[in-house]
């Protein structure tokens, strides 16, 4: 038996029987999208410094997942090429 530098690694989703939340990243993208204008809305209309450091924290989440889909599609357009 070979030895792994991180050891066993925990399911990517869910072991009650139900599959992934989102069916592929772009989904994820969407959906922080959308609370990232809710959460616009919300400072125009009462205007919260909490609200606006969790608007800061929504586009770092952002910036991660559309990392993520560069990064999965980049990879998807290279492996064509091999």
């Amino acid at each position: 038996m070979t030895s792994s530098a991180t050891g066993v690694l925990p399911p990517s989703y869910p072991t009650t029987g139900e599959g992934p939340a989102y069916p592929c990243v772009s989904y994820i993208i969407e959906d922080i999208w959308d609370a990232i204008h809710d959460l616009e809305v919300e400072i125009v209309l009462n205007y919260s410094h909490n609200k606006v450091r969790e608007l800061e924290y929504m586009y770092n989440l952002l910036e991660h997942w559309e990392e993520i889909y560069l990064i999965l599609n980049g990879r998807r357009y290279a492996l064509q090429f091999l």
